[in-house]
């Protein structure tokens, strides 16, 4: 099992480090990848600062959040009930799409795997997990066709040479419609389990916002996507509700931590002004954001987006 923290830092820097690099003997259930997996944050002392995680598709990792979610130890640091805390791996559902088209040619596929194999490190060989080693392994493979034809007459041994059907590399629209059907009754499968957290990475994307959301489901022919981005809008501004009300928490605590210290009067004075003319602003920093005008897409190419936050951090 590996575990890798992303985070930032107070100085607006994104840092990655593997925590643990360790041999989890099978059989794996949720409970026990669970016990382990929070002992190693109560190592480090970050087993309630966990916004989220995020796992590949197996069973027992959907079984372990879901014990995570209700463990009383740990259930009230989850922001939002966990509600944005498990995030499906991207890549992982990729590879998981790929593989499934291409089963169409899963016996061919099968035959240059092992002729590939029994050459050694002569050419590329794939990785189950990785569909990109595949690719690369099929590219290698074609450039030495003739390569393998010509061992086979030499090496009796070589007893996996593909066939020339194998070899074949077939275009017809009918092969080609079975991978894409296929694929697509896996994607419809995961669409169902996008994660909310990479949508406002989005919106956060001062270039885009909202708008691209808006963008991009309109043009898949939903018939509710305006009332989806909307869901997606109310979302954001439940995660933002609850910083907002956990820092308020922090702030009263250091107020009243704080007695004696020149500036009370002045904090007395903006808790009188709250009470009896109301704030001077009735928008949050999450409105002043959304409504300002998006940067230009095209001068700002290169925008570093944490800096330009840090940037403007005393604004929002």
């Amino acid at each position: 099992m590996t575990v890798t923290t992303h985070y930032i830092d107070e100085d607006w820097e994104l840092h990655s480090k593997v925590l643990c690099f360790s041999y989890v003997p099978p059989s794996y259930s949720g409970a026990i990848l669970l016990e382990k997996l929070l002992t190693l944050l109560r190592e480090w002392g970050i087993e309630r600062k966990i916004f989220s995680i995020t796992l590949d598709n197996a069973s027992y990792n959907d079984s372990m959040v879901d014990i995570w979610r209700n463990a009383p130890s740990v259930r009230s640091s989850l922001l939002c009930d966990g509600q944005f805390f498990h995030v499906c791996c991207g890549a992982h559902v990729l590879n998981l799409l790929v593989h499934e088209g291409l089963k169409v040619i899963g016996g061919s596929l099968h035959n240059i795997r092992e002729a590939v194999k029994y050459t050694g490190k002569k050419v590329r060989q794939d990785v189950a997990t990785r569909w990109n080693s595949t690719y690369l392994m099929l590219e290698d493979a074609i450039f030495f066709e003739c390569a393998f034809s010509h061992l086979k007459l030499i090496n009796h041994n070589f007893v996996t040479c593909p066939s020339s059907k194998d070899w074949a590399r077939d275009t017809k629209d009918e092969a080609i419609s079975s991978m894409a059907k296929a694929m697509l009754k896996k994607f419809e499968k995961y669409w169902k389990c996008y994660s909310v957290v990479l949508y406002f990475a989005v919106i956060l994307y001062s270039h885009y916002k909202l708008h691209l959301l808006e963008f991009f489901y309109s043009k898949l022919d939903m018939d509710d996507h305006v009332e989806f981005v909307q869901g997606i809008r109310e979302k954001l501004y439940a995660l933002f509700d609850k910083y907002v009300t956990s820092m308020s928490k922090d702030d009263r605590f250091t107020s009243s931590t704080s007695q004696g210290n020149i500036g009370d009067d002045i904090d007395e004075y903006d808790t009188f002004e709250r009470k009896h003319f109301g704030s001077q602003s009735t928008k949050s920093q999450l409105d002043l954001y959304l409504e300002e005008n998006r940067l230009d897409r095209k001068k700002f190419l290169d925008l570093n987006v944490l800096d330009y936050q840090k940037t403007h951090s005393h604004r929002y």
